[in-house]
């Protein structure tokens, strides 16, 4: 195993994937709680206090709960965001901890033995969003792993941050045929929160597409994440991508669910 990746949950109830290789594991978000977090982590060896560093794409609670940020605190644990993430996250600290935070700005970082480069997407978050780009490794051993959650706008600019990613995450959060009907959901929350800064189905396929065409190296797995409870289905999700790259001639591409309440499957890379 050169790398490892896992989703252990994906919602808007809370998000962290985790990546690994035999030097170091990286958190991708940390939308859930300490303690469920410590008994995700667990089945493949790491606590907490294993971690190099977490990667914060953004502020909602989904992606950055404080109480877990201040457990990294407690244990050490960079947390890297936005400045302007950081700002936001900070307020939530019941001890003002925000000085322990890592800021980064347009350029390639290092993370442990990982190398991250970020990238902006649009999304409705105080303090910016953004994707990464991570790779572990270098020369023609380096495996690109990429990153787009929250993502709105999802055309080419956005896949062109994807191209040669060994594994891909990307949000395909609802269907469009399912927002447009009956759901909990009023319809001011769907046309100015959900349309404009989550992608569909079919706009997530469409980037997997572009980037299955243009990369010199295909993508040996693609994580769907963020799928909508009240907008969206897995299987739905599933078949729209995975029908999408098979016309267009890339159907040995795996496309894996991830789920609210349960991990994905791990991908290991070598």
């Amino acid at each position: 195993m050169t790398v490892a990746v896992k989703v252990l949950r994906s919602s808007s109830s809370g998000n962290a994937t985790l990546i690994w290789n035999k030097q170091h594991a990286i958190l991708v978000d940390c939308g859930i709680g300490p303690r469920v977090l410590e008994g995700l982590l667990q089945p493949e060896g790491f606590s907490i206090r294993d971690l190099a560093g977490v990667l914060v794409t953004h502020s909602h609670n989904d992606h950055s709960k404080t109480t877990t940020i201040a457990k990294f605190f407690k244990h050490g644990v960079p947390v890297y965001c936005t400045g302007g993430a950081k700002d936001v996250i900070a307020r939530g600290l019941v001890h003002q901890e925000g000085h322990r935070f890592r800021t980064f700005g347009a350029g390639p970082f290092e993370v442990g033995s990982f190398s991250v480069t970020p990238f902006d997407v649009t999304h409705d978050a105080e303090g910016g969003c953004v994707g990464f780009c991570i790779v572990s490794g270098s020369g023609e051993a380096a495996k690109k792993i990429s990153l787009a959650t929250d993502c709105g706008a999802p055309g080419k600019p956005l896949a062109e941050n994807l191209l040669n990613s060994h594994v891909v995450l990307m949000a395909s959060n609802y269907c469009s045929k399912m927002i447009d009907g009956p759901s909990p959901v009023p319809k001011y929350v769907k046309e100015k929160h959900i349309r404009p800064f989550q992608p569909s189905n079919e706009q997530c396929a469409g980037v997997l597409t572009y980037v299955a065409k243009e990369s010199a190296v295909k993508p040996e797995a693609v994580y769907l994440l963020h799928i909508s409870k009240n907008h969206n289905t897995v299987r739905k999700a599933v078949l729209k991508s995975s029908a999408a790259l098979r016309e267009a001639g890339y159907g040995k591409i795996r496309i894996l669910p991830t789920y609210r309440d349960a991990s994905s499957v791990a991908t290991h890379l070598s």
